[in-house]
């Protein structure tokens, strides 16, 4: 019952009235349904206007049935009973009753056409499905949407969304911007909405692609009028668009020119705003738009409030005028404010909505209350779209509107029901708390039972075959306790709507009945009411209670418990109110937000999300966050600088600038790296970044924390500066920063100078007190809480100076002093902590806390040095924890972290966090720290802000005497690394000598400090080993050095060994290097695994370069497969092995097997799938030979590859490519893509991920690639997770060409996330003053020129080159003669087409139209970016010359156009002038052979130049050229290659009359030298008197012979010995060298008497009436063939009525004009067909064309198939006399022929793809079999028939040739043996000549 949803169509037909007869009902396909909801364009809101119908009919409708409300009977039933038709209950959803309607829908209903039919059944289904769903209320969701029509889905201007959706049945497509479906787009309960696009994307595409532009003029358009649109982000064309030499305004709904744009003062294209271009065409009463649109403000936008004319309804809109939904209120002016508060993230709008905002009355005024409303036919992702700003501020109060939330509302992805019911436990079980664990078992346990019930799967049919739908997953079943003996279950079956065939179950109503029927829940609930649903267990029963809880209607399978609902990341959206069509579905979380519990809840501060759909946010870097919710990018996460208010100035890294400046006072002053000002440095000069990084170091000291005048204080050093304080305290302090051991600095005056001194940083010099000591604090006994801490600064200056001291922040302690200590760059030691500090940072800064701890250490003799930490806990807590004997220092800043698995990383990571007990603890130096506090991750990640170990310098550790107050306090900590003699086992030691160093090479390392006093050079060592041993993944060496009297240094390396990449040195050479040279360094002992870890793949390319080898093994002495798995296994051991190369490398000595494990797989080309004719890469050298298994490449699976960063040695691309290559290349739209798995030419590139993590590496190195080969047009990159994935093809352009616009795609092989096509490959037509110009080698320039043509909405511009001589003039003596090359140098105008050579009839045309000079060609070029074109090569005289019309001649522009084709029309000598000959030298015939022979080789010479592939040309012709051009087929033409394929239009070279004997040639020379009066003795005089004729006077000449001769009197080919050697049947006998591909035609206008028209029409002008009868005698003789006889002609003239009487002279010449068309033209196009078929020698294809009425309409001189060929219904002289049905035609035949000119067979537009244009119907071959004979009529509708003129055509062949074999010839004539049409060449047997060429072609 699919029909009646789409009832409107059939209301909307063009004109509003009933649509044509095309039934819109039962199996039609879905597209032609929706094709018919087309109407006239009326610009904006064509789709409402459709819409509006739709509406309209449902409300009728609905009416109807209202009113039969009161009968049991629906309105129309009566009716459809009337016509015999009969509703089933079970579709009516009606109880089974009296009615008597068992009979099934009869097949009148869905063939009929009658809208009357579609309404009733409409009506009759909706009365009864309505009133069933009321009275129960029994359908689910699913049925109830079910049951709703098609609406056509607008935009809120009433324009047609790029997408339509129809709900019911799960369909979307794409429509153009007038509702006409888009090819191919069509998709069914696909999770992806088909990528539409809009108007504006699709020219551009158009543009991009295939060169088809938008013109900015409507008459006389110029090649500066054609422009590229582009396009707003949203789809809509930008206002302002611009051609090369124009601006030009649109609409950006629809394109449409609304003017001319201007420029402003600044020179600068402007355009007015789109509303007032909008009012002015209004005002003027240009445009059908109600309402005059009110604009604002100099920008001239739209104002908020749009009002009707009347005043009395108004409403707010969105910025590009559309109505906001819900705003209109009548009689007052509804609220539309912007907000005062900027848009987070600085957007300037929210996509596809608005933000409008009130002020609520009685509230705070400056509140505003604002409301997030999306456009039409979207909806808010978030459930909260409310928010406030306040104005006065100019501050979100609450979370600020997402940027993205308005969604496009999509179609329900899921259905599902769920049902209850209860398990009764046995008697000895009861349901009870400790029972809950049993629940989980439970679950299991029911879904098994379902899954082995069946009830687990829907049966679904689809095309014959039964499939599956899989209805549980793990949530399915739901089990609880309900009371002590009972379980309750909930049972929840659901899927995906995808997985569901529209083919089986066409809507959501066919869905809900399968679900809730038999098949499913039905079944179900049997089991569960006949008691057999239980579950056995333990030995014991579980049965299911037979209540179950499910409500439905069983009679049809209904249920309310069905529902439809999203897919994870998707939010339902739900009407509220009564549900209509398009009001609800799923909208998809947006960039800004994440999925959780079934709402989009927006991304937190400090987190971004850049998807849809996604169900986490991703953070911010460390020391970023975001200042609103809801961030997008990665850029939305900022710095504290950053984000600040404060205006203070950023570096690039997001950092405070040192130095800033008051923008108010203009003084400069230095800030700290927290943004915090140091007041102290403010001043009136300007201070740069340096001297305030210098600052920074320093603190100002106040006075009460001096002790002045004292006299043990050390000073360094003494100075006086002349000059001002300021610049004397920067000189003093960059002093002190200098000078190490300077702890302080003083400024003070003296006299007139100033004096600066620098203090030691001793100890003297400072003084330490602490206050409120706690012992035991943070868990730990030794550590000592300290509440205060003061740290005061001895200076020898009196009191009251005016003194300023710089205090050094801490940090720096390498100072003289009691014990002088250095930072040792280690951050933790394993044991030797003592005793601990506490202090809070609030009261103590780290530089005094630094002192505290310097002093503590120094009075300590037990102390080698301590360790300063600062901590985020209780707001800052700074610790001081005092070493004694260290055993080994740990955590090096600089170096690797160790894995966090082992103890020592835990020390390194800071703190641990236990989340239950919300106890915090970390180690330090062996001693543990504990408490509780509220700790976020944040603070757990960045517990630390420092820490660092200081050392004494010159500590006495290893002399000390062992006193037992010291070794007390180095006892209480362990060692945690347990050491063992065998450790050493595990490793070898290396040969330093093999060690390269480099100390630029960055190398991920670890490092300790191992103190002698607890180790001795042995156990260092093992300590050493030991700590590599357990770094399993990161260390492969360990190296230990002797570095201080204190320590050894243990250093760990990674591997890192890299190899020559040549594969047969082996071992080859493989280099260690180090950052620094190593003392004894060892290596760990590689121990392979008994297994392999990993699955590795072999890598489908025969050929990888760009490796980096990792190490080389001999695998010879293994056998192969033992050998495979070591090398697995080597390269499972290594964790920078990506994958590994294993080969039998017969180049090597002896074959040896190598394996060669890699540490990149680098570019991997040459595909070992099957390789395809085209490629870019060079495969044929030896390494890349197939690799029998196993030998070959193989990869790591990407998720087992090393995830250390910088573990491995870093491998990049050979090159960076240049950056212009990126010029060159456009990046393509997926909507412009269409997906074709046929394609063969294409190639296959693996970028490694490691050597190319930066995509762009991989994109420049593939687009390069492509840039260097010229055919390579379009190149596809998808990152895949262990390489990116580059495909490059040659152009795959495709465009489907329509009267309205055209759409252009690019095939592609498979999905791909980035497509760049090239956009460089222009001609080598330069366009200078848009000139064209073609460059011909060893001649010049041919200077051509630009013609724009337009083919339904689409502009195309054309390169022109006419009149370009191929040969010489063939004026005097070389008259009759072949063709001779011409000489010309430097430029030929070829703007201008030169005179058409001599036709018999031609007789009263001037010079400039016909003359003997004549061999040029016109070459027409599409403007395209296409390098390889094909060519088509069309000889043709042009139509015979008329007073009236002058001459007609062929334009190759529009075939040119539509089929990106080049063009060549060629001229050729035909005739007296072409073939006469005498049998002699001087005039052997052929001339105009030869000249087509000289028109093929210039073509395959130089249209290289014009952009066209010389292997790509087609030869074509018509009529009589058909048959001579065909003739080439039969030399040695055709296996030189100058042609590929064979165009013939009602012409073949096995037409009886094709090839003249010689004697007939002669015969008819001296017949024509006798009527000119010359000697007709010898050849020679002859030939010599005719050469000095005119031409006009041979011309008339040979126009009154052919006047009264027939078919074998003509001049055509003749057996010269030279190129034409042998007749026919010996011809077609010889071996082909390659095959040709023909496509070939006739048409019932055509005849040998309308051919002669024009020579018909000279005779009269001469006065020779009397010919014509004549001629129709000679006609008649000819039938039969040359050696006719009487009983043949009578046969023939019983057979086509010939008798003919003096009244009826007309039909006598119809009959003749049907024989003769019959006899020479279209059998003999017949049976060469039928040859061509046979022998197969290409793909042959055939056409005819039957009698048409539109043909007088057009008064051409050419015949339908070439006016379609050719394009003429759009020749702007001609476009008026053809109808849009004869348009349409000529543009598919356009196509059918481009393609075949590009690929062989009309139905491919490329020879590697199988790819068919929806739009156009297949043409099958033509088979030689009595079935095969196929042809394709050109008719509106293109239909494929059968048995072209089987019976005539039998006439010919069999009774003829049956007639003359019992006959014998009665002619007596010379022994000829032409081949009558019918005969089969093999049967001829030709004792001279074999007829073929010309046939009676007086025009050509």
């Amino acid at each position: 019952m699919n029909w009646w949803r789409f009832q409107f169509c059939g209301q909307v037909g063009n004109k509003g009235d009933e649509a044509d007869e095309q039934s819109y009902f039962g199996g039609v396909a879905f597209m032609e349904l929706v094709q018919c909801v087309e109407l006239p364009f009326l610009g904006p809101g064509i789709c409402e206007g459709v819409k509006q119908e739709a509406m309209k009919f449902m409300e009728e409708a609905e009416q109807l049935i209202l009113a039969s409300n009161g009968s049991q009977f629906a309105f129309g039933e009566s009716f459809l009973l009337a016509k015999g038709i009969q509703l089933t209950d079970r579709e009516l959803l009606r109880s089974a009753g009296p009615y008597g309607l068992g009979a099934a829908i009869s097949q009148k209903l869905l063939s009929g056409s009658d809208s009357a039919l579609q309404l009733a059944a409409w009506s009759a289904l909706h009365f009864y499905w309505q009133s069933h769903f009321t009275s129960k209320s029994s359908a689910g969701e699913a049925a109830q949407l079910g049951f709703f029509p098609y609406i056509p889905q607008c935009d809120g201007l009433g324009n047609w969304e790029p997408t339509q959706c129809y709900e019911s049945t799960g369909h979307c497509w794409c429509v153009d911007e007038r509702g006409r479906y888009v090819m191919d787009s069509l998709v069914s309960r696909s999770a992806e909405l088909p990528k539409c696009q809009t108007s504006c994307q699709r020219s551009r595409a158009n543009a991009l692609i295939s060169s088809w532009r938008q013109s900015g003029a409507k008459l006389d358009t110029s090649t500066a009028d054609l422009f590229i649109p582009s396009c707003l982000e949203t789809g809509e064309y930008t206002v302002l668009q611009r051609s090369d030499t124009d601006i030009w305004c649109v609409d950006p709904a629809s394109g449409k020119i609304f003017q001319r744009g201007s420029k402003d003062l600044d020179g600068n294209p402007e355009c007015p705003s789109f509303c007032n271009m909008l009012k002015s065409k209004v005002v003027s009463g240009e445009a059908a738009r109600g309402d005059i649109p009110q604009c604002e403000g100099d920008e001239g936008s739209f104002s908020a409030v749009q009002c009707s004319q009347d005043q009395e309804s108004c409403w707010c809109v969105f910025g590009n005028g559309e109505e906001v939904p819900g705003t209109r209120v009548n009689g007052a002016r509804p609220e539309c404010a912007s907000p005062q508060c900027a848009l987070p993230f600085g957007a300037s709008a929210v996509a596809n909505g608005a933000v409008l905002c009130e002020n609520i009355p009685g509230q705070d005024p400056s509140i505003q209350q604002c409301q997030l409303v999306c456009r039409q036919g979207f909806h808010s992702a978030t459930p909260s779209t409310s928010s406030q700003c306040d104005a006065r501020q100019r501050r979100w109060v609450s979370a600020a509107p997402l940027l993205q939330a308005c969604q496009k509302l999509q179609l329900f992805q899921m259905v599902q029901a769920q049902t209850h019911f209860q398990l009764r436990l046995p008697p000895e079980k009861t349901c009870s708390s400790d029972y809950s664990g049993l629940l989980q078992a439970f679950q299991i346990f029911i879904l098994d039972e379902l899954k082995a019930r069946g009830l687990c799967h829907l049966q679904v049919n689809a095309f014959g075959k039964t499939g599956s739908v899989s209805m549980c997953d793990d949530s399915t079943v739901y089990v609880e306790c309900l009371s002590v003996d009972r379980l309750g279950v909930n049972i929840t079956w659901r899927t995906q709507l995808e997985n569901i065939p529209t083919a089986s179950l066409p809507d959501l109503h066919d869905i809900e009945n399968a679900i809730v029927g038999e098949n499913l829940i039905g079944a179900f609930i049997k089991e569960i009411k006949d008691g057999v649903f239980l579950l056995h267990l333990d030995s014991k029963q579980f049965l299911a209670d037979s209540v179950i809880d499910f409500p439905r209607d069983e009679e049809f399978d209904l249920s309310p418990r069905v529902q439809l609902g999203c897919r994870s990341g998707f939010r339902r959206i739900s009407s509220s109110g009564k549900a209509g069509p398009n009001s609800q579905g799923c909208v998809v979380c947006p960039p800004g937000s994440y999925f959780q519990d079934d709402e989009c809840i927006p991304c937190p501060l400090g987190y971004y999300q850049y998807q849809t759909g996604h169900s986490f946010c991703i953070k911010c870097p460390v020391g970023k966050t975001t200042y609103s919710y809801g961030a997008i990018s990665a850029d939305h996460c900022v710095t504290p600088c950053q984000s600040s208010e404060q205006g203070l100035q950023c570096d690039e890294d997001g950092q405070y600038r040192p130095s800033q400046q008051d923008p108010a006072t203009k003084k400069s002053l230095c800030v700290d790296s927290f943004g915090a000002a140091l007041d102290w440095t403010e001043t009136e000069d300007l201070l740069t970044d340096e001297q305030c990084l210098v600052l920074r170091k320093f603190e100002r000291v106040p006075a009460s924390n001096l002790i002045y005048g004292s006299e043990e204080a050390q000073i360094l050093q003494s100075q006086s500066f002349g000059g001002d304080l300021q610049n004397t305290y920067l000189q003093c302090i960059s002093g002190c920063e200098r000078e190490d051991a300077c702890g302080f600095a003083t400024v003070a005056p003296a006299g007139t100078e100033v004096l600066c001194e620098l203090y030691s940083a001793a100890e003297a010099n400072f003084n330490c007190t602490t206050s409120g000591l706690v012992q035991g604090v943070l868990g730990n006994p030794s550590a000592t809480g300290i509440s205060g801490l003061s740290c005061l600064l001895r200076v020898r200056n009196p009191g009251g100076d005016a003194l300023m001291v710089f205090l050094k922040r801490g940090q720096e302690f390498s100072s003289s002093g009691l014990k002088a200590f250095e930072r040792t760059g280690f951050q933790n030691v394993l044991s030797g902590v003592y005793r601990s500090l506490v202090l809070p940072a609030a009261g103590a800064s780290q530089t005094d806390a630094g002192l505290l701890c310097r002093q503590e250490c120094s009075r300590d003799s037990c102390c080698d040095g301590f360790i300063l930490s600062q901590l985020l806990l209780d707001a800052g807590t700074i610790l001081c924890s005092l070493l004694s004997s260290p055993d080994v220092l740990i955590c090096n800043a600089k170096g690797w972290s160790p894995t966090p698995t082992s103890a020592m990383g835990e020390m390194c990571k800071g703190v641990s966090y236990d989340e239950k007990e919300k106890r915090f603890s970390f180690t330090i130096g062996g001693q543990v720290f504990s408490g509780t506090s509220q700790l976020m991750e944040e603070a757990e990640r960045n517990f630390t802000s420092f820490q660092e170990i200081y050392l004494w310098r010159d500590s006495d550790m290893a002399t000390r005497m062992k006193t037992s107050l010291c070794e007390a306090a180095a006892l209480e900590t362990k060692d945690d690394l347990v050491l063992s003699d065998s450790t050493n086992d595990l490793f070898y030691l290396m040969d330093n000598s093999q060690i390269q160093s480099d100390q630029n090479y960055s190398l991920p390392y670890q490092q300790y400090w191992v103190f002698r006093q607890k180790y001795s050079a042995e156990e260092a060592l093992l300590w050493c080993l030991t700590r590599c041993a357990q770094e399993e993944e990161f260390c492969r060496m360990a190296d230990l050095q002797s570095a201080t009297d204190q320590y050894f240094v243990c250093t760990l390396y990674p591997e890192t060994q890299i190899c020559d990449s040549s594969i047969n040195q082996i071992p080859g050479n493989c280099a260690t290097v180090l950052p620094w040279q190593p003392q004894t360094l060892y290596h760990k002992i590689v121990t392979l695994k008994s297994s392999v870890k990993s699955f590795y793949t072999r890598v489908p390319f025969q050929k990888v370069t760009e490796i980096s080898v990792r190490n080389k093994t001999d695998m010879s002495r293994k056998a192969v497969s033992d050998g495979f798995f070591e090398c697995e296994r080597w390269c499972d051991a290594d964790p920078c092995c990506t994958g590994f190369g294993f080969f039998n490398d017969s180049q090597l000595s002896g074959g040896k097997i190598v394996c060669v494990t890699l540490n990149s797989l680098g570019i991997q080309t040459c595909a070992e799938e099957a390789r395809s004719a085209w490629h870019i890469s060079n495969c044929t050298s030896p390494d890349a030979e197939v690799k029998i298994h196993p030998f070959g490449w193989y990869q790591k699976p990407a998720d087992l590859k090393s995830t250390i960063p910088n573990l491995c040695p870093s491998v990049n691309l050979p090159f960076r490519p240049e950056s212009e290559y990126m010029d060159a290349w456009q990046p393509l739209n997926v909507s412009s893509v269409l997906l074709d798995s046929s394609i063969s030419h294409f190639e296959v590139v693996h970028i490694s991920r490691d050597i190319s993590n930066d995509f762009s590496t991989a994109r420049d190195f593939c687009l390069s690639a492509c840039s260097k080969n010229q055919s390579c047009s379009v190149v596809t990159l998808e990152i895949q997770p262990s390489a990116i994935r580059c495909i490059f093809y040659p152009d795959t352009q495709m465009c489907a060409h329509g009267l309205q616009g055209h759409s252009c795609w690019v095939l592609l092989k498979e999905p791909a996330t980035y497509i760049y096509r090239r956009q460089d490959l222009l001609l080598p037509i330069s366009e200078s003053d848009s000139t064209p110009r073609v460059y011909i080698p060893s001649h010049g320039y041919l200077m051509g020129k630009s013609q724009v043509i337009q083919v339904g909405s689409g502009w195309r511009n054309i390169s022109q080159f006419l009149g370009i001589p191929y040969a010489a003039p063939p004026l005097g003596e070389r008259r009759f003669s072949a063709p001779e090359p011409l000489a010309w140098r430097e430029s030929w105008d070829a703007t201008e087409p030169r005179a058409a050579c001599w036709q018999p009839g031609d007789g009263e045309a001037p010079p400039q139209s016909v003359s003997e000079d004549c061999l040029y060609l016109h070459i027409f070029v599409p403007d395209t970016t296409v390098k390889n074109m094909s060519v088509l090569l069309f000889f043709h005289n042009g139509g015979s010359y008329s007073a009236e019309e002058g001459k007609t001649t062929l334009d190759g522009s529009y075939l040119a156009a539509i089929g990106n084709v080049i063009v060549v029309m060629a001229n050729y000598r035909v005739g007296v002038f072409g073939f006469l000959s005498t049998g002699s030298a001087e005039a052997r015939g052929n001339a105009g052979l030869w000249d087509q022979l000289a028109a093929l080789r210039w073509v395959q010479q130089n249209i290289a130049s014009f952009g066209g592939d010389a292997g790509r040309v087609s030869l074509g012709a018509a009529r009589g050229g058909a048959d001579v051009a065909s003739a080439h087929l039969l030399t040695d033409t055709a296996g030189t290659g100058l042609f590929r394929r064979l165009l013939l239009m009602g012409g073949s070279a096995f037409s009886p009359a094709s090839i003249i004997t010689t004697r007939r040639a002669q015969t008819q020379a001296e017949a024509l030298a006798e009527d000119v009066g010359c000697p007709s003795s010898t050849s020679e005089e002859i030939v010599a008197c005719l050469r000095q004729l005119p031409a006009r006077v041979l011309n008339d000449a040979q126009t009154k012979l052919l006047a009264i001769s027939g078919p074998f009197q003509y001049w055509g080919p003749v057996i010269d010995g030279i190129y034409l050697r042998e007749p026919l049947a010996k011809a077609l006998q010889r071996p082909w060298l390659r095959k040709v591909d023909l496509l070939i035609g006739s048409a019932q206008q055509d005849g040998l008497i309308s051919r002669a028209k024009a020579i018909k029409k000279f005779e009269e002008s001469q006065g020779r009436a009397n010919s014509k009868t004549a001629f129709y005698q000679a006609l008649q003789n000819s039938l039969g063939g040359e050696e006719s006889n009487s009983f043949i002609e009578d046969a023939a003239t019983w057979y086509y009525s010939l008798e003919h009487s003096t009244d009826d002279y007309s039909s006598f010449s119809r009959a003749l004009e049907n024989a003769t068309r019959d006899q020479f033209i279209t059998c003999p196009i017949i049976n060469m067909a039928s040859y061509w078929a046979a022998a197969s020698q290409g793909n042959i294809f055939m056409y005819h064309v039957p009698e048409s009425s539109s043909q007088s309409s057009s008064g051409q001189e050419f015949l339908l198939d070439v006016q379609y060929a050719f394009g003429l219904p759009f020749y702007p002289k001609y476009e008026v006399q053809f109808t849009e049905e004869e348009k349409g035609l000529s543009l598919k035949i356009m196509q059918y022929i481009s393609n075949f000119i590009n690929s062989g067979n009309p139905n491919y537009l490329h020879s590697f793809s199988r790819r068919m244009l929806g739009v156009m119907p297949a043409w099958p071959m033509y088979l030689s079999s009595d079935d095969g004979d196929n042809y394709k009529e050109f008719t509106a509708s293109l239909p494929t028939l059968k048995g072209l003129k089987k019976a005539d055509c039998s006439f010919w062949s069999d009774y003829i040739k049956r007639l003359k074999a019992s006959t014998g010839s009665a002619s007596g004539g010379e022994p000829s043996a032409e081949n009558s049409s019918g005969e089969t060449p093999s049967e001829v047997t030709s004792l001279e000549s074999q007829p073929l060429g010309d046939e009676v072609a007086y025009s050509r």
